[in-house]
């Protein structure tokens, strides 16, 4: 994960995050991993939670972020129910979803803004669900013959 492409798609990612957003006062990372992309989400929001389906990354995410929260879950677990946030983001974790529409939906549900970013290759598949919101709007960013697409729209937080 610490691959000069990553390092770049994270970069990006936080730009267009300040771009779209500015600063963020509560964001949710769903598909939080091991960490390594709440490390550069910590630079542009004054307070993260992170959710994932694997105890071990999310104990991993722990000790790589102490300033951040971290719980093991799913979006559509209760365990977010009654929560909102700022900016729900859910970066390179469509692939894993069972249901997208409904994932991107709960998106929407938590966040007065969201924000996904998905790999090239999928993209066609993806583009179908998430270019289709009401009011998304997106970008491509490129890094040494990898791209990637950052969507974002406004939930109804």
């Amino acid at each position: 994960m610490e691959t000069d492409a990553q390092a770049f798609r994270f970069r990006e990612t936080n730009r267009v995050i300040e771009e779209q957003f500015g600063r963020v006062g509560r964001a949710l990372e769903v598909g939080c991993g091991e960490g390594h992309q709440s490390q550069e989400l910590l630079h542009v929001c004054d307070e993260l939670v992170g959710i994932d389906v694997s105890r071990r990354a999310v104990e991993r995410a722990r000790a790589r972020c102490p300033d951040a929260t971290f719980a093991v879950g799913e979006i559509t677990d209760e365990v977010l129910d009654g929560e909102r946030f700022d900016l729900v983001l859910g970066c390179e974790v469509l692939y894993y979803m069972r249901d997208v529409p409904a994932a991107l939906a709960r998106f929407s549900e938590l966040g007065a803004g969201c924000l996904v970013t998905y790999y090239e290759q999928p993209a066609q598949e993806l583009d179908r669900y998430v270019l289709a919101r009401p009011g998304v709007e997106s970008t491509r960013v490129a890094y040494d013959g990898s791209s990637w697409t950052v969507a974002w729209w406004r939930g109804s937080s």
